[in-house]
């Protein structure tokens, strides 16, 4: 196309140099392709690697230990439950977060919307159901968020689960807690125990943990 100055232009881009350049980021290189075959190869052959700085990055997706509910119902009650990963850089190590219900309760979870805060009551809800039996632990769930908790409302364990959008519910197992914890009370002061703990060491039985 001639122009009102009488100089040629295109009528369209010239993409030539895009396609190479598209081309050169998707082809591998040379060196790249022998990088690559002399990984495979080591990993073949098991050669022994440099020790590394850092260990490798913690998985997306991590799976919860097996643990054996059928051998663990029929022991004393256990409230220290995995609960996740922790990535120690300065030691060089990596090990699971072992949470204890009896040593850190009351516990508070705070997190933005979509970070995990269901997931994590769920990891623990679940593992703390696979140790202990419905007569050691039971849960009284109160879901006030998108009902991340309703796939636990069909444990043994659970009593019953409610939310916001059931007044009249949750009311109600509000009512029953508080009348579980006033009858707790007043059976800890009857042997001046101050936890559940000492109450079943002065009198030798067994409460649910709820």
């Amino acid at each position: 196309m001639i122009n009102h100055l009488g100089q040629a232009e295109l009528l369209t881009a010239d993409l030539s140099l895009a396609n190479e350049e598209q081309q050169s980021d998707t082809e591998e290189t040379e060196l790249e392709a022998v990088v690559e075959q002399i990984k495979n190869e080591a990993e073949k052959l098991h050669v022994p690697l440099p020790s590394k700085p850092w260990l490798p990055p913690l998985a997306k997706v991590m799976v919860a230990p097996e643990i054996d509910w059928r051998a663990n119902w029929q022991t004393d009650r256990d409230l220290k439950v995995p609960l996740g990963m922790v990535d120690i850089p300065s030691k060089q190590k990596q090990e699971p977060l072992m949470f204890d219900l009896a040593e850190f309760a009351p516990a508070v979870l705070v997190g933005s919307s979509g970070y995990g805060k269901s997931t994590l009551l769920q990891t623990l809800v679940v593992n703390l159901a696979k140790q202990n039996s419905p007569a050691q632990v039971q849960f009284y769930l109160l879901d006030f968020g998108t009902n991340g908790l309703l796939p636990l409302r069909d444990l043994p364990h659970t009593a019953d689960i409610a939310g916001l959008d059931d007044r009249e519910k949750l009311f109600k197992m509000l009512r029953i807690l508080e009348r579980l914890l006033d009858q707790r009370k007043a059976k800890f002061q009857e042997v001046a125990a101050s936890n559940l703990a000492q109450y079943q060491m002065e009198t030798e039985k067994n409460y649910q943990l709820f």
